[in-house]
């Protein structure tokens, strides 16, 4: 167990003084507030054409936008952009040492191949976290400071959810888990890619090519594709929209759940298979 933690302590360190990791911590510090700025000193035309869009069915009074309510534009705006920088750090995990040479020297050194692959598993995992949830709070943070809190209203492909304030937050933090889980999908996608890999750019480019073309699977309209799209996990992207629907439509939810474990589970344990057997020579 020591030796296990001395080895994960060892993949943080050299995961995240890496170029590709502090990039993707940057970008969300840079591009979050700026958004959030601008959201808070020029959004009327948003709001407007949000309020002109539920002006023919309700009587809409005051404001509808708050931190809580910018909070849910930018995720839906920068969601999309968050799998790729997933993908940089967890395809370099593996596949970057492996270019270098540095992974035969790590495995020469450490005993257990099984040890240092679910270090760097976990380090990956952990990555896909942080940056949701970093990208997720500051919004929520900003959006608090800039413009305060107040109710929730989500617009979600069932129909309107409210939310009051205090339950907002609850249900955002569980809608930024739930992101969270997605992307950890992501990871894992990359993270297979990288073991069969020998250089950290094929699996990025991999990865983002099964989610591209998953993607376009998932949103279009062909009636011989519906057996196939529940289960790609793209079609559950939107799980972190689920929970905040008023009530939670648990069986969906449900479904989404064991769709994005399923992948995790058994990618993960491909690429352990594979690393187990696989002939390491540079």
């Amino acid at each position: 167990m020591k030796l296990w933690l001395f080895q994960l302590a060892v993949e943080f360190h050299k995961t995240f003084r890496k170029p590709r990791a502090i990039v993707g911590f940057l970008a969300v510090l840079v591009v979050i507030p700026v958004v959030m700025i601008g959201i808070a000193t020029g959004g009327e035309a948003i709001e407007k054409e949000f309020a002109r869009g539920l002006s023919e069915q309700f009587l809409v009074l005051g404001s509808l936008m708050n931190g809580n309510t910018a909070t849910i534009l930018v995720l839906n705006f920068l969601w999309v952009h968050v799998p790729l920088l997933v993908t940089l750090v967890a395809g370099d995990t593996v596949a970057g040492e492996a270019a270098t040479g540095t992974l035969r020297i790590t495995l020469s050194r450490r005993p257990g191949r099984g040890l240092v692959l679910s270090a760097k598993l976990v380090v990956s995992l952990c990555y896909a976290i942080a940056l949701v949830f970093l990208l997720g709070l500051l919004a929520l943070g900003l959006g608090q400071l800039l413009m305060g809190g107040g109710d929730l209203m989500v617009l979600t492909g069932y129909g309107i959810s409210m939310l009051g304030e205090q339950e907002a937050f609850g249900r955002l933090l569980l809608a930024l888990a739930t992101g969270a889980l997605a992307m950890m999908t992501v990871a894992s996608l990359t993270f297979f890619f990288g073991v069969l890999a020998e250089n950290s750019l094929t699996p990025v480019i991999a990865a983002m090519a099964v989610i591209v073309v998953c993607l376009a699977i998932s949103g279009l309209p062909i009636s011989s594709f519906d057996w196939l799209r529940p289960w790609l996990f793209t079609s559950h992207f939107d799980l972190w929209t689920l929970v905040l629907e008023n009530p939670v439509p648990m069986d969906l939810v449900r479904d989404s759940l064991l769709v994005h474990l399923g992948y995790i589970l058994v990618l993960n344990g491909l690429s352990w298979v594979i690393f187990l057997r696989k002939d390491i020579r540079t």
